[in-house]
Formats: C-alpha cells, structure tokens, sequence
C-alpha cells in the first residue's frame, strides 16, 4: 500500500474542510496532512485506524485561525453567494432581454417570472442559513447537492408555467436596450476588477504532503479564473441561445 493510499480521499477533505472552517491557513493544512502521510507510512496504519475520524483529529489539532489569503475551492462565503445569485439573475435578463433588444420591442415580464424569483430567493435563503452543510455536500457527497440543486431547478420552472397559466394577463413592460445593458454590466464589471486587481493569484492554496504547491498553484489560478469569467460566458452563451432561438422561430 502506497502512502496516498493510506490517506482516503475522504478521510483527507473531511481534515480540510474542518479545518477551512477554522479558517486555518493553507500551509498548516498541509503540514497536518504531511504529518498524517509521513505517520501512516511509517507505521504501516490507514488514517482512521491511526488518528480516528478525520473531524475529531482536526478538532485536536491546536492551529491558528486566520488564513492569511482568501480560502479557495468550494468554500463560499455568504457574500460570494450572493454575487452569484445575482449573477444568474443577470445572465436570465441578458438572455430574455437580448431578442426583444434585437426586434426593437420592449420585454415583457410576467407572473412566471415573478414566480421563478420568489422561488429562487427562497433558495438562496436557504443557502445562506445552511451554507456550512451545503458546502459539505458539495464535497464529500455531490449527489446529494445535485439532487438538491435539481429540485430547487425543477420547482421553480413548474411554479413558472403554472403562474404563466393562472396569471397569464399579469405583467409589466421594461425597455430592453438598458435592461440589456445594465446585465451584462453587472456580468462583466465584477470579473474585469478582480482580474484588473490581481486577486485571482492570491489564493491560500493546500498542497499535499506528494504534490508541488507551484502546480497546485497554477491550477488554483487557473480554476479561479474560471470561476470568475464563469457568469459573463454563460450570459454570452444566454444571449446567443436565445437570438438563435428567435431567428429560427422568426424564419
């Protein structure tokens, strides 16, 4: 048995996001885990067997909080939370306001929309109150979170078209050019700062006891760039969905 074997997967994000929930810092982190490694490799001992459950390990260990850069990976904070869900909000209006935008007609927002918003901020709500649990399924059991994420989809989409069927008279009319435009503002600004300011380089990455942190720091990097071009591309993405959409309708 290799000694990366002797470190489960589990066993191994069960120490870190304990101890990310301290707001331990990375390289502790990662001497802790090296300490776990160099151990079980000597004593010929699985995680477990040597130290226990990995969350009453971490509670034992005596490390300062206080990371000195901001914590990445799946670990939200309730303010990134929320930039997000205003940032799903931005990409359905740049969608649904791009066409009308193109036919020189102002949009229409009816009782499915006020429906599907009533639903989603019902959810974020939720998330915000149970973000530590959320956050541990999006780990350790990402089924469970995609169930949850699913359904939360799916309800608001069905509460949708039964509001668009009982209320179908209901609405309100909003111009489309700075409706458009106010979105996708609010999809790029964010990004370009974050970018323009260099925060995207100073995350408080943990590197294992076997892997190098300069790699671990590319890709740390590489991942929140993603992140945080993510909302802009799905609202480009939106945009184009939806005017091809109506082009073929229209033809």
């Amino acid at each position: 048995m290799t000694t990366t074997q002797r470190l489960p997967r589990a066993w191994r994000d069960e120490l870190v996001l304990t101890l990310r929930e301290r707001d331990v810092s990375g390289a502790d982190i990662g001497d802790a885990l090296a300490h776990v490694e160099s151990f079980c490799a000597d004593a010929g001992q699985d995680a477990d067997e040597a130290f226990g459950p990995a969350r009453d390990y971490a509670a034992s260990l005596r490390l300062p909080s206080g990371s000195p850069t901001p914590t990445p990976g799946p670990l939200l904070t309730r303010a990134m939370l929320l930039r997000y869900a205003v940032g799903m909000v931005a990409v359905a209006l740049v969608g649904m306001s791009a066409a009308s935008w193109a036919r020189a007609e102002p949009l229409r927002l009816g009782a499915a929309h006020l429906a599907v918003t009533v639903v989603a901020l019902v959810c974020l709500g939720l998330l915000v109150r149970h973000l530590t649990t959320f956050v541990r399924w999006c780990t350790t059991r990402s089924w469970v979170a995609w169930i949850v994420t699913q359904a939360g989809a799916w309800v608001a989409v069905g509460l949708g078209f039964l509001a668009a069927h009982l209320l179908p008279g209901v609405g309100v009319t909003v111009p489309a050019a700075p409706l458009t435009a106010v979105a996708a503002a609010v999809l790029v600004v964010p990004a370009l700062v974050a970018q323009l300011r260099g925060s995207l380089d100073d995350a408080d990455v943990v590197a294992g006891p076997l892997e190098d942190p300069a790699a671990v720091g590319r890709r740390s990097r590489r991942a929140n760039t993603l992140l945080t071009w993510a909302l802009p591309l799905c609202g480009l993405v939106s945009a184009g969905l939806t005017l091809g959409l109506d082009q073929l309708l229209r033809g």
